[in-house]
């Protein structure tokens, strides 16, 4: 409500995950409310600033203007099943007149500039030789692909395994995050674990910092920097075995001097070969495998386009020269001229690449919004039999449509009534199940319910896994384990939520089954709190949501599609076995 003085006594807060500062618009909101119509002039608004706050940070807290509005627009079965129900109206007219599509289209006119613009370019750009820079880039791009197959073979455990001896230099790549620690030795390997240890140089380990090696390498070690350290690698990180074994010195490599005299050996091998260390051929491995020949095949064959390509040729005889004499690589006017065509060429070749990704975007933007979940979820609708063949509602679907639970449970409340799940359960249990389906209690590790509750629980599992897998072929979920009912197509924060859950577990949470079970048996609130660790609003929300739910199951069940009035009584007992005592009082202030 207004007031004469608004007062912040800070300018965080925490939104679920950490502590940040204030956005414009939650500013906005609240010191807006300093200052009475007709009573006050002006409002006043303090600030209790407790820590130092960069200046533009507060500029932006204080002026940076309303929040960014965004679409929460998103499909529902429901939805899809009144809107079809409808003559004359179709989901893809909603979706098409939605925020979310003119959110989607507003970039369009912009896109459609950037296109023209890029197409202009790229239709005035004239390389000369252009033929020979396509070959020589697709000849060098198909080359890469297919040596670092070819290297997939030879890190193959049955053939790298037994060259990783003692000794052994190899090449070392940390497949977790790309980390190169180029070459060292080999000190041992245990083919069990698929691990092989390694004596790399790394920087030296500041124990205040942990054990995290940072690999460093051999031009740019010192005694005081860097020193040699065994690490335990995954054989996977082993990129290549090279020719070269050394005889590990006595004492197995340990001492000071021993480390030294194998740093030096490295350092001589640098200085021989640079980090181009021969490594083992696939013949030298003993490789007979028919894909790794036609590899080769193919790079050989590749290799020989190539010295035809006059771009490559030049180049190549130029990098020659220079290395055998003190004479600039570029010297020649005939290289400066190619490499000048090639450079506009890679820039060509750019904006293409810039122009067709734009294109992608534009395809997107133009598509109507969720049309591909859509077309899922009807799928989904077809083989759980609420739609036919021709989209016409059936008359599941027709009961769906009266049940509108805030979870989007409408397709596997239906698919229990149509089960018959309910049928031959006592109200008291019909009560209990359901619980488990409008419960936010996790179910805390070693929970167990007693015997009576299993058969019950199961029959729920089992619809829930139905949907699901149905789901999961039609592709709007990545594993029948995922909550259903179109987290697909909902927003970022809502699609983190649903991502976040690992099982079906977090469908069904069966925590607080037997205390609803007790309440609708008549026990006191007071017995409930003693038979779970649940906080009391956990279980007072829960009961509220539960005879939502109860009441929308009542009409559906006692609508003219299914037409139950044995269900509808029992849902109706059910609301008067919850709502009562304190769990649904208006008011604590009595």
């Amino acid at each position: 409500m207004p007031a004469l003085t608004v007062v912040f006594t800070s300018v965080k807060k925490f939104d679920g995950e950490k502590q940040r500062y204030l956005t414009g618009g939650e500013y906005i909101q609240m010191s807006g409310r300093a200052g009475r119509r007709g009573l006050d002039r002006v409002g006043v608004v303090i600030a209790m600033v407790d820590e130092a706050v960069e200046h533009d940070t507060l500029k932006n807290l204080t002026g940076g203007g309303a929040d960014v509005l965004n679409s929460a627009f998103h499909l529902t079965y429901n939805m899809i099943l009144n809107l079809l129900r409808s003559e004359g109206i179709e989901p893809r007219h909603i979706m098409e007149r939605s925020f979310a599509q003119y959110q989607r289209e507003r970039s369009k006119p912009e896109l459609l500039r950037q296109v023209a613009g890029l197409q202009a370019m790229i239709l005035a750009a004239d390389v000369p030789n252009e033929a020979v820079f396509k070959q020589y880039t697709l000849c060098t791009s198909l080359i890469a692909k297919y040596k670092e197959a070819r290297l997939a073979v030879m890190r193959q455990p049955k053939y790298l395994a037994p060259f990783l001896v003692e000794g052994r230099l190899v090449k070392v790549v940390r497949a977790a995050d790309g980390v190169n620690f180029y070459t060292g030795f080999v000190r041992g390997a245990n083919m069990a674990a698929h691990t092989v240890e390694v004596s790399v140089i790394c920087e030296k380990i500041d124990p205040t910092l942990g054990k995290a090696f940072r690999p460093c390498h051999v031009t740019a070690y010192t005694s005081e920097t860097a020193d040699l350290y065994t690490v335990n690698f995954n054989l996977a990180d082993i990129a290549t075995a090279t020719r070269f074994r050394i005889n590990m010195p006595a004492g197995g490599g340990n001492t000071d001097k021993a480390r030294s005299d194998l740093i030096a050996k490295l350092s001589h091998l640098f200085k021989a070969h640079k980090d181009d260390v021969p490594t083992l051929t696939g013949t030298e491995m003993g490789i007979n495998d028919g894909e790794f020949d036609k590899l080769a095949a193919q790079i050989e064959r590749l290799e020989k386009q190539l010295e035809k390509n006059v771009f490559y040729v030049a180049t190549t005889s130029a990098a020659a020269s220079a290395a055998s004499s003190t004479a600039p690589a570029t010297s020649d006017p005939e290289v400066l001229s190619l490499q000048a065509d090639y450079a506009r060429f890679e820039d060509k070749k750019r904006m293409e690449l810039q122009l067709k990704d734009i294109q992608l975007q534009l395809e997107e933007v133009s598509k109507t919004v969720f049309e591909d979940e859509l077309m899922k979820m009807k799928s989904v609708l077809r083989r759980l039999d609420f739609l036919s063949k021709d989209d016409l509602v059936e008359r599941k679907a027709r009961v769906a449509c009266e049940i509108t639970t805030t979870d989007e449970n409408e397709l596997l409340l239906t698919e229990l009534l149509f089960r018959g799940v309910f049928n031959g359960m006592e109200t008291e249990m019909v009560v209990a199940l359901l619980s488990c389906l409008v419960n936010v209690h996790r179910t805390p590790d070693n929970f167990s319910l007693p015997e009576e509750f299993q058969g019950p629980l199961q029959s729920l599992q089992e619809t829930v896994t139905r949907i699901a897998e149905v789901s999961q072929e039609a592709g709007l979920i990545t594993s029948a384990s995922t909550v259903i009912a179109g987290h697909e197509n909902m927003t970022r924060e809502q699609q983190k939520q649903a991502n976040d859950k690992k099982n079906q577990s977090d469908k069904v949470l069966p925590s607080l089954m037997e205390v609803t079970y007790k309440w609708a048996k008549g026990s006191k609130f007071s017995e409930l709190v003693g038979l779970t660790d649940a906080y009391e609003g956990d279980i007072v929300r829960m009961m509220r949501r539960l005879e939502e739910m109860l009441r929308q199951l009542a009409g559906a069940a006692k609508s003219s599609h299914l037409g139950n009035a044995e269900l509808h009584d029992k849902f109706s007992k059910g609301i008067d076995l919850i709502k009562r005592d304190i769990v649904f009082a208006g008011s604590l202030y009595l």
